[in-house]
């Protein structure tokens, strides 16, 4: 009997840490895919893709970039949006320490 209830109790929490994990992995897929919209769908108004997207730089160079093209009269381009185009540019096209 006390098998049962060990084994039913390490199972249960299998089970959530999974459903957890699993989750948190489709949130993170869905932010990601999200930056990804929002940066082709701002970013192609002025660029050509390929001139970003054959670009390495840090975060910080990423940023300056964004908020400089954000200051630009027909960015139209919202704080949280170039928020999400620069962590997506970062991960996606960040420099490689």
């Amino acid at each position: 009997m006390k098998k049962k209830i060990i084994l039913s109790s390490i199972m249960f929490i299998f089970l959530f840490c999974s459903i957890i994990y699993g989750a948190e992995t489709v949130k993170n897929k869905k932010d990601s895919l999200d930056a990804k919209e929002v940066f082709e769908k701002k970013c192609s108004a002025c660029h050509n893709l390929n001139r970003t997207t054959s670009t390495q730089k840090t975060p910080d160079e990423w940023k300056t970039t964004v908020w400089r093209m954000k200051s630009k009269k027909n960015a139209n381009i919202t704080d949280e949006e170039a928020e999400a185009i620069t962590d997506y540019l970062s991960k996606t096209y960040g420099k490689k320490r």
